[in-house]
């Protein structure tokens, strides 16, 4: 008995040990099937599913001018409806990314547009998770901030240096004098303005996403958000908050608006519409932000490099509807894109490929003549508000309508030290004698009330502020991977030692100017990034649409004046408006093959749309 025990242990074991390794075998046979699968369940926001494959054969011609995070996304989102039944071209002058881009100072690389990315939204993480992309969490380090109204500082927060290194005892400290200036309740109030019934509805529109819906307009799709979202783009931000949502007069203007002005432009609440004001208080007060390690911009380029289009690198000059093709014809291509073949990068693009703007308008350096290609599908993919594009016989409802303006800004890259004494005599150097007079006594008892102990990560400023700039940003490299190291690098600057700071401002500023308030290292270049990166917004707020010509010509960046780019809330909204190019595609191609049909060409506007995976 005993020996027929062993024998029969031995066996199950044998068994067990040869069906381990045949599983262990099959695991690294398939170890990219498996990885790809398990990609799926966790990140099937950033998929779409697979059309059913035609019988005709043919293949459907997209261009996309653009290579920023729009054209990437719609790029793969179309490859991953489509395969290989798409040929998408993608036209671009500069680096891929738009206004994601990485700048290199003193070795290390910097985030020189987009970079803050906001919890909330769900699908710019899920392509970093289909990417396997990681995350800076950059919340999760303290970062001082002051607020400055060009004489004194209002208030600063608490630095973890002042409590020996304690986070928790930090963030109380922050939270007593951020309560003890503004109160709790008001505090409360801003922080509460994400759950109430005015904030836009994304779950409804991811529900009408999944039932194939797609918007013609951003006004629909606003209307989608929630019954307020449209109606916030016709209130001014300052008079919505205060008057209707009754927040503090000084919460609005020392505390929310100052971010505004960072994140806009310099726009604050009195320019912008309550919709964006409201996205910035969700996206940047309200919730908490990360970053991707390495750069933001490697989404745009893993999307691409998933979605293999044609890359040209070209300027768009052209898009005009071919009158001797029947549209009714759906597999003939009926528009036609001209472009100038360009060389590399050259020192007239900024980081994103757009002309800056201090070389506005001027010609880019083509290589040749003009060529055409004829495409069924047109997408364009960045502003138009800075496009040498023409449009002949189409979108006739582009000249009747005013071009929108953005917002210049430019992002000073430097490396040294805060020169906290030049703030300090900013009140002597501005103030009228009887100014001074009047605020002696204030002064004689506590000069340096509204000095913060240290220097503080982040200056941002008042709407009425006279500085030459809107903010300083104390920034940490792209590889910084742990709180940890974003902690010590905060400590180093608030011990006197030289960091790299971002400042924006309005236009570029001369050497002399950066001198006074900063003293910086003379054997470290200045790096200046001078483009237009934000819209100019307008209240009542005016649109144009995402369908420019209904036979094939759209424009998703027009969702950039009801919502930011900032903070990646604009990510969830750009997925519905390109969800209107992806419907009009698999269309075309569906009804591609039952062409001889005349019953079909009263169907090409209707609504037959696919289903996203979530």
């Amino acid at each position: 008995m005993l020996r027929e025990a062993v024998a029969a242990g031995r066996t199950w074991h044998a068994d067990r040990l040869a069906l381990l390794c045949s599983v262990a075998l099959t695991a690294a046979w398939c170890q990219d099937s498996i990885i790809e699968l398990v990609r799926r369940l966790l990140v099937s926001d950033a998929r779409v599913k697979r059309a059913e494959a035609l019988r005709s054969g043919r293949r459907l011609k997209v261009a996309i001018l653009g290579a920023g995070m729009g054209g990437s996304a719609l790029a793969l989102w179309l490859r991953d409806l489509l395969g290989d039944q798409v040929d998408i071209a993608l036209f671009t002058n500069g680096s891929i990314g738009g206004r994601c881009q990485a700048l290199e100072l003193d070795g290390q690389r910097y985030e020189a547009g987009a970079s803050i990315i906001s919890e909330v939204n769900v699908l710019f993480k899920a392509l970093m998770g289909r990417f396997a992309l990681k995350k800076r969490e950059l919340s999760k380090c303290n970062m001082p901030l002051a607020v400055f109204n060009g004489t004194r500082f209002l208030f600063s927060t608490a630095s973890t240096a002042a409590t020996n290194g304690w986070k928790f005892a930090t963030k109380l400290l922050n939270l007593w004098k951020l309560s003890s200036r503004f109160g709790f309740l008001s505090l409360m109030r801003l922080n509460r303005l994400a759950k109430r019934s005015c904030a836009p509805n994304f779950t409804r529109l991811y529900r009408a996403l999944r039932d194939g819906a797609a918007y013609a307009h951003p006004r629909e799709l606003l209307s989608a958000l929630g019954h307020s979202s449209l109606h916030l783009t016709q209130r001014h931000a300052d008079k919505w908050l205060v008057r209707e949502m009754s927040i503090p007069g000084p919460i609005v203007q020392e505390l929310a608006e100052p971010g505004m002005r960072a994140n806009y432009g310099g726009q604050g609440c009195n320019a912008l519409h309550a919709f964006v004001g409201l996205v910035s208080i969700i996206g940047g007060i309200s919730s908490k932000c990360f970053a991707v390690l390495g750069g933001n911009y490697q989404v745009a380029e893993r999307s691409l490099e998933a979605a293999e289009p044609r890359v040209l690198r070209a300027s768009a000059r052209l898009i005009r509807k071919d009158r001797h093709v029947d549209t009714s014809a759906l597999y003939e291509p009926a528009f036609e894109v001209g472009y100038y073949a360009l060389p590399e990068p050259g020192s007239n693009a900024g980081p994103s490929g757009w002309p800056l703007a201090s070389t506005r308008g001027a010609k880019e350096p083509e290589t040749e003549g003009l060529r055409v290609e004829a495409f069924h599908i047109v997408v364009v993919a960045h502003p138009l508000e800075h496009s040498n594009l023409c449009f002949e016989g189409c979108c006739e409802t582009m000249q009747a309508r005013p071009t929108p303006q953005f917002r210049r800004c430019a992002a000073h890259f430097l490396r040294g030290t805060l020169n906290l004494r030049y703030f300090a005599e900013a009140t002597f150097r501005q103030a009228t004698p009887t100014e001074l007079r009047a605020a002696a006594g204030a002064y004689e008892a506590d000069p340096q009330a509204s000095m913060p102990l240290f220097a503080p990560a982040q200056i941002l400023t008042t709407a009425d502020a006279t500085t030459p700039f809107y903010s300083i940003g104390l920034q940490l490299p792209v590889d910084t991977a742990s709180p940890a190291q974003a902690a010590e690098i905060v400590a180093s600057a608030e011990k006197g030692e030289p960091q790299v700071y971002k400042v924006f401002a309005p236009q570029p500023l001369p050497e002399e100017e950066l001198d006074k308030w900063f003293n910086r290292c003379r054997s470290s270049p200045l790096h200046v990034v001078d483009w237009y990166a934000y819209p100019q917004y307008t209240i009542p707020q005016g649109f144009r649409p995402f369908v420019l010509d209904q036979d094939g010509v759209f424009y998703i960046n027009a969702i950039e004046q009801a919502a930011p780019c900032s903070y990646g809330l604009h990510w969830r909204l750009l997925e519905s408006s390109s969800c209107r190019v992806q419907k009009h595609s698999y269309d075309r191609l569906r009804y591609a093959q039952n062409w001889e049909s005349k019953s079909l060409r009263s169907c090409e506007r209707k609504d037959h749309g696919f289903q996203v995976e979530r």
